[in-house]
């Protein structure tokens, strides 16, 4: 205990204690930070993929308008000039016409009410366009998050080291140990710093993923994340996950489709006898001053193509189109619950570990002060180094396990 006293003197530290963390760049008062929140509207302002499909919703619009309108009248414009034996006027005959298909079998509203769900499914897919980005600035917060602390881990780990390093050449310089533990140590501390500067560049690939997901607008996004690595709130109810299930957009999306088949069936059968053609016909010089006025009637006859073919065709493809939608259904509820039930897993093992953190910085003290006494190799000392430090790492990649699974079940269950 006296050799701890004499250099615990000589370095200016207790023999029991090292020194308190160093703060890293996350942690300082003064760094600019980013929420979720900002984040997300940068995405939603910017991204290109937001943009493509409003315009999709708009082009569905359209179609809805549309879809219900009638064909153009046709206007039909003849001439014909007696050339010998003829008793047309000496001008010529003209012959003028406008006809107009009338669609009286309902198959106008038809289309409409295709086109409306098509408009429906296609707003859908907006919506799952803009949460699956969502989500995916989410899970690039959230691992931004965790590099940086692991940079952190690693960053007190060399203060760590630069510690034991002091505690070692006090000892060779007082003579009781050889140059080996410092040799030792400083090699030990090289390899950590190696490990820092790959953990700093793991840290701006996960910055470029979150600039990948938030879109042209992520330069916004300055300094590190504010988000908490930890998930703190208790996990949503299974019951209350199915129930926003059903608004998931994909899912709302194969319904509608599904929708938009079924009423194609209906239109299958109305298009067999759409409606008839009127023409209104006038005319001048059949014969010398002669004007004539007349109208016409077009009917089409569904002989050769009476829907034959075409109502089984929307018949199937309609069934087709329902059994995706609860195809995909079953699945996310089957995915659902298992996703529940991970996350309640990953969860409990992270808070389980969390607790061995004071074990570790007990463990440095001791080892610290046991080498300081003599009662340790260098290698014990450094052990109890990388102990806290693989402890530090653990912890965040059990997290870090647990926050994604939180994310990944909301995400399955179409909540925020």
């Amino acid at each position: 205990m006296m050799q701890a006293l004499l250099f615990s003197l000589v370095l200016g530290f207790g023999p029991a204690e090292g020194p308190g963390p160093r703060p890293s760049e996350a942690d300082r008062v003064d760094d600019p930070r980013f929420t979720l929140e900002q984040a997300l509207a940068a995405m939603d302002e910017g991204h290109p993929l937001l943009q493509a499909g409003g315009a999709e919703v708009d082009a569905a619009r359209a179609r809805v308008r549309s879809a219900r309108l009638w064909t153009n009248p046709q206007f039909d414009l003849d001439y014909m000039w007696g050339v010998r034996a003829t008793s047309y006027d000496p001008a010529g005959s003209w012959i003028g016409s406008i006809g107009q298909f009338i669609e009286l079998s309902g198959a106008p509203q038809a289309r409409g009410r295709v086109a409306r769900h098509e408009l429906g499914a296609t707003r859908a897919d907006l919506d799952d366009i803009r949460m699956s980005l969502a989500y995916d600035v989410e899970v690039a917060m959230i691992e931004l998050r965790a590099r940086v602390d692991e940079v952190a881990v690693l960053d007190q780990n060399i203060a760590d080291f630069e510690h034991g390093l002091a505690i070692v050449r006090a000892r060779v310089e007082a003579g009781v140990i050889s140059t080996y533990d410092e040799t030792r140590t400083l090699l030990a501390l090289a390899q950590a710093k190696a490990a820092l500067a790959q953990a700093k560049a793991a840290a701006l690939d996960a910055r470029e993923q979150l600039a990948l997901a938030a879109g042209p607008l992520a330069a916004r996004l300055q300094g590190q994340p504010d988000i908490e690595l930890d998930v703190a709130r208790p996990l949503p109810p299974l019951d209350g996950l199915r129930d926003a299930q059903v608004q998931r957009p994909d899912l709302v999306a194969n319904r509608a489709i599904a929708d938009a088949a079924s009423a194609k069936v209906d239109l299958a059968r109305r298009e067999v006898m759409p409606g008839i053609g009127l023409r209104v016909l006038a005319g001048f010089g059949q014969g010398p001053g002669q004007v004539d006025f007349g109208f016409g009637v077009s009917v089409p006859l569904p002989v050769v193509q009476r829907g034959q073919a075409a109502i089984p065709e929307a018949q199937a493809t309609a069934r087709a189109a329902h059994a995706r939608s609860s195809a995909a259904q079953i699945a996310a509820e089957q995915q659902l619950e298992l996703a529940h039930q991970r996350a309640e897993l990953l969860r409990d093992r992270s808070q389980a570990f969390a607790v061995t953190q004071p074990l570790a910085e007990r463990l440095k003290a001791q080892a610290e002060l046991a080498y300081t006494d003599g009662q340790i190799e260098i290698i014990g000392l450094m052990d109890a180094y990388l102990a806290v430090r693989d402890q530090g790492l653990r912890e965040i990649v059990l997290a870090l396990d647990a926050h994604l699974a939180e994310v990944q079940l909301r995400r399955l269950a179409g909540a925020r």
